[in-house]
């Protein structure tokens, strides 16, 4: 006998993922409508945003995207030492 496939695991499910998952793994990738959106959300069919999963797995690797997150970084590191400087010398 053949093992059955787990839910969630092919097809739609797999290939789509959902808004908040993918700003978890990016900030700069545009939405998708799927062709199956039931089956893509899981059997659900409350609204929701999707994103083709192998755009993300192809942008993590960019190293356009390294380079912006490292600058937003050090940007936050500055404006957080520079508030904190203009902060002891007003006091």
């Amino acid at each position: 006998m053949a093992k059955l496939k787990q839910r969630g695991k092919s097809g739609a499910a797999k290939a789509y993922i959902t808004r908040s998952s993918a700003i978890k793994k990016l900030q700069c990738i545009f939405p998708r409508e799927p062709r199956h959106r039931k089956r893509a959300n899981k059997g659900s069919s409350a609204p929701t945003t999707f994103y083709y999963a192998k755009d993300i797995a192809y942008l993590t690797h960019e190293p356009i995207l390294r380079k912006l997150r490292e600058h937003k970084a050090f940007a936050k590191k500055l404006a957080r030492r520079t508030s904190l400087y203009t902060h002891w010398i007003i006091l």
